[in-house]
């Protein structure tokens, strides 16, 4: 008498099960995707609030009530690493910077995953993307190198969730940060 025969699993149940714990772990990658992308946002909205509290406290401590020109730091679109290193601007400049490094202690603030460039731009041109109803002018972050993913999380975390519109604008290689605006309607 076989009595092994009877409690055995068959082929079919198996991979029956098989299937259902695959359908459950690519559910459970797909869910960490996208969690990891909304902290990562989330660090990428902070990162850009310390920094405009660093250049607010900069123009504060000029005595002046609107923000830098860009070409106040001596170049045109400056990169945040190099105005928070004395040896790579004019000795005056890097005394005028003192309260955005005071800010900013660490440097530009690390974001988990993301490796950007950003770029301090306030050249007082007027931007209008083509899908806006205004005009923006006014300073701005452009971060290079963040993820599409983590772009459109931010977006619609701290904007209004339209990629070409509002305080938040991007594409497939920049972002764009708006940090104050002045807004004109066409």
């Amino acid at each position: 008498m076989n009595v092994w025969k009877n409690q055995a699993f068959t082929v079919v149940e198996l991979l029956v099960v098989i299937v259902v714990i695959g359908i459950l772990a690519s559910i459970t990658v797909v869910s960490y995707g996208s969690v990891t992308d909304q902290a990562r946002a989330t660090d990428l909205s902070s990162a850009v609030g310390t920094v405009s509290l660093g250049f607010d406290k900069l123009a504060a401590s000029q005595n002046v009530d609107t923000w830098l020109p860009e070409t106040a730091f001596g170049s045109s679109g400056p990169n945040l690493t190099q105005l928070l290193n004395p040896s790579t601007v004019s000795s005056q400049a890097s005394a005028e910077l003192t309260e955005l490094r005071r800010a900013l202690p660490s440097g530009v603030p690390a974001v988990s995953g993301v490796e950007a460039s950003w770029v301090y731009r306030n050249d007082g041109s007027v931007r209008s993307p083509t899908a806006c109803d205004l005009q923006q002018t006014g300073p701005l972050l452009v971060l290079t190198g963040v993820p599409s993913r983590v772009a459109k999380k931010l977006d619609a975390l701290d904007d209004d969730g339209q990629a070409t519109c509002g305080k938040v604008r991007y594409d497939s290689s920049t972002l764009i940060y708006q940090l104050s605006f002045s807004q004109v309607m066409n």
